[in-house]
């Protein structure tokens, strides 16, 4: 690459840096694969954004169901099953506020 370089520079009469800068400029698709990878990092960021909200739905959904449950176990009467619920959905509230976090 060094000869390639020297090799011009002696051609044109340019300096070696300026004929770096030329040939780097007359590369046209790197700017657009810089474009492109911005655009791949952002894709990123949303995809992940995207699978936190998914996980925080299905936690809603466990919340809800186990919300049910407990109040079947009050109703019943059954006070060790409702105890173990409550248990379970801190646990899931617990994990919806740390999905919530990174959703944002």
């Amino acid at each position: 690459m060094s000869a390639f370089v020297e090799q011009r520079a002696k051609d044109t009469g340019l300096t070696q840096n300026r004929v770096i800068i030329n040939c780097l400029a007359s590369l046209n698709h790197l700017e657009k694969l810089r474009d492109f990878g911005e655009v791949v990092d952002n894709l990123k960021i949303i995809v992940a954004r995207q699978d936190a909200r998914v996980a925080v739905d299905g936690l809603k959904d466990d919340l809800l169901r186990t919300i049910k449950q407990a109040v079947k176990a009050h109703t019943a009467g059954d006070i060790g099953e409702l105890q173990a619920l409550m248990k379970t959905a801190g646990v899931i509230l617990a994990g919806l506020e740390k999905q919530e976090r990174v959703a944002k």
